[in-house]
C-alpha cells in the first residue's frame, strides 16, 4: 500500500510538472505568436500609413491590438490553469480512492490476523486441554496400578 501511495504521489508530481511545462510551452508559443503578430501588424500599419497618407491614428490602433493580445494571453492562461485544476481534482479523487482501498485492505488484514490469532489461541488451549487429559489419564492409571499393588500386598499378607 505504501508503494501505491508513493506511486500516486509520484504520478501527481509528474502531472503537476507536465502541467507547468505545458504552461511554459504555451507561453513561449504565445510570445512567439504575439511577436510575429506585432511584426505583421507593424508592417501592415506602415503599409496602411503609406497608402492612406497618415489619415489613421497608429498609436491608438497599436494600443487596441496590444490590449487584444493581452486579453487573449490571459484567456489562454486561464484555460490552461482550468485544465491543470481539473487534472488535480481527478488526481485527488484517485488518491482518495487509493487511500480508501488501502484502509479497506488494512481492515481486511487486521480481521484476518485477528481470526488467525484466535484460531491459534483456540488450538493452543485445545492442545493444553488434551495434554491435561492425558496427564490425568496417566496419573489415574498409575494410581490404579499402585492401588492394585497395595491391595495385592494386603491380600497376600505382607
Amino acid at each position: 500500500m505504501q508503494r501505491l501511495l508513493s506511486r500516486l504521489v509520484r504520478i501527481r508530481l509528474l502531472l503537476e510538472e507536465t502541467a507547468r511545462n505545458e504552461l511554459r510551452n504555451r507561453a513561449s508559443l504565445l510570445q512567439a505568436a504575439e511577436q510575429a503578430w506585432a511584426e505583421e501588424r507593424a508592417e501592415q500599419q506602415s503599409l496602411e500609413q503609406r497608402a492612406l497618407g497618415g489619415l489613421r491614428d497608429p498609436e491608438r490602433e497599436h494600443r487596441a491590438a496590444e490590449e487584444a493580445a493581452t486579453a487573449e494571453a490571459r484567456f489562454i492562461d486561464l484555460r490552461a490553469a482550468e485544465a491543470v485544476a481539473g487534472r488535480l481534482v481527478l488526481l485527488e479523487q484517485a488518491v482518495a480512492q487509493a487511500e480508501a482501498a488501502m484502509e479497506a485492505s488494512r481492515e481486511q488484514y487486521l480481521a484476518r490476523r485477528r481470526e488467525r490469532l484466535q484460531a491459534e489461541a483456540l488450538r493452543a488451549s485445545e492442545r493444553q486441554r488434551e495434554e491435561l487429559k492425558q496427564r490425568r489419564r496417566e496419573q489415574r492409571d498409575l494410581d490404579d496400578h499402585f492401588a492394585m499393588a497395595h491391595w495385592r500386598g494386603i491380600d497376600s499378607g505382607t
